[in-house]
């Protein structure tokens, strides 16, 4: 599989890092619908997927060299674009994404638009914050009068 986002080359691997055969996927979808010749199942991506937006163009080319033939399916391009309609929960549920996902699938936190997270505090500086403060002998509050 190999896959081209606005004519570079994003991913190129094999189904040898399935982590089930893709035979399994076959008998597991069969018992729940029949699957028809040309369908597509989706078993996950390779590494080098990332984000793509309104206007990229995707291309997918599917091949097997090694088997007789060396069938492919050619390059199947598609050009992304934003959806007119809104999301409709009847028909499944939105992902739950969370801003370290987001860091991941861009690339960086700069990329995805999220900032910088705020540094953790050093123990010395939260053993600081968790002391009651003290005031001297003789010392008193100020009232608002």
């Amino acid at each position: 599989m190999r896959t081209w986002v606005n004519g570079a080359l994003v991913q190129d691997d094999t189904s040898a890092g399935l982590i089930f055969p893709l035979a399994q996927f076959v008998a597991d979808l069969s018992q729940h619908f029949t699957l028809e010749p040309g369908d597509v199942i989706l078993t996950g991506t390779p590494a080098g997927s990332s984000v793509v937006v309104p206007g990229d163009v995707v291309e997918v080319e599917l091949d097997a060299p090694t088997a007789p033939g060396a069938p492919t399916s050619g390059r199947l391009l598609t050009t992304v674009v934003q959806g007119a309609d809104g999301f409709d929960a009847a028909i499944g549920s939105l992902p739950a994404v969370d801003d370290a996902q987001r860091a991941d699938a861009w690339g960086t936190r700069a990329a995805a638009g999220l900032a910088d997270p705020q540094p953790a505090l050093s123990a010395r500086a939260r053993q600081a914050r968790a002391r009651p403060r003290r005031r001297p002998v003789g010392a008193t509050c100020a009232s608002a009068a």
